[in-house]
């Protein structure tokens, strides 16, 4: 899916529409409109657009009858039909019976293109390392790390690629504000075969101990990588981390645990 997020913060409303894409997929939303060739909506109270090619129609909800309406008039459209483009009329075109565009100015604006997730010295768009607040699109998960200054977020705004495989969730870990792990949940032996396809395809064989387990280990000088399938659940798993920022954590952490015991001997 190819979204472009303009981090614009409104009040939520009803999921009146659904954005149907050509791929297959759905999008419940709250309103839609039109600007130039994208297809601008509010999605979990934030503005988004997404190019018009992608679009296969879009399914209104609100008023229980489910008309169907279909994209019209692209300003790409303009430019096959008239050898230029007409910025006026780009502007002003609008799906069927839709509100005018919201003229509040972005504050920043989302890749739009899907992220091909697999790297050597990160995941996605992002590099080991980089800060929170460099990353556009992170929400906060509520949940209590083993590790201390370690902290979780999701990052469900931005579509991502790893082969044929349907993603359930992926989650990004950072220590100290800098980006330490990555975790890639599919479910469904399909899915995992598919993700595993496209990260030996990248990362090469890997390491399998095991030959009756679906359990896969890289290294090298930037990265861990581990994929894991778990047959009770028929879930997988791709677990990748930064090696300098893992030598950099548990180091502190030794180094807490020294001057504990430190202070606790003076004690005595």
């Amino acid at each position: 899916m190819t979204v472009g997020i303009l981090i614009i913060l409104v009040v939520p409303g009803v999921l009146a529409d659904t954005v149907i894409l050509k791929n297959g997929r759905e999008l419940q939303v709250e309103k839609t409109w039109r600007e130039g060739d994208q297809l601008c909506f509010v999605f979990h109270g934030m503005e988004a657009g997404i190019p018009q090619g992608k679009v296969s129609h879009i399914q209104r909800n609100s008023d229980g009858r489910n008309p169907t309406i279909v994209l019209k008039n692209t300003a790409k459209d303009d430019l096959k039909k008239t050898g230029r483009k007409s910025t006026q009329n780009a502007r002003r075109g609008q799906l069927e019976d839709q509100a005018p565009m919201d003229s509040t100015p972005s504050l920043a604006i989302m890749p739009t293109e899907p992220c091909t997730a697999l790297r050597k010295d990160g995941f996605c768009d992002l590099q080991w390392g980089c800060k929170v607040a460099s990353v556009d699109g992170l929400q906060r998960k509520q949940t209590i790390s083993d590790l201390d200054n370690v902290v979780e977020y999701l990052r469900p705004t931005v579509p991502l690629t790893i082969g044929d495989a349907a993603l359930e969730s992926v989650t990004y870990a950072f220590w100290r504000d800098q980006l330490y792990t990555v975790t890639v949940w599919t479910e469904g032996y399909s899915n995992f075969t598919a993700m595993r396809d496209a990260v030996i395809k990248e990362f090469g064989p890997g390491i399998r101990n095991d030959s009756t387990r679906e359990k896969y280990l890289w290294s090298d000088t930037l990265s861990d990588i581990m994929l894991d399938y778990t047959k009770e659940g028929r879930y997988g798993m791709l677990w990748l981390r930064s090696r300098e920022l893992d030598r950099l954590c548990k180091s502190s952490q030794l180094k807490g645990h020294a001057s504990f015991l430190k202070w606790m001997r003076q004690r005595d």
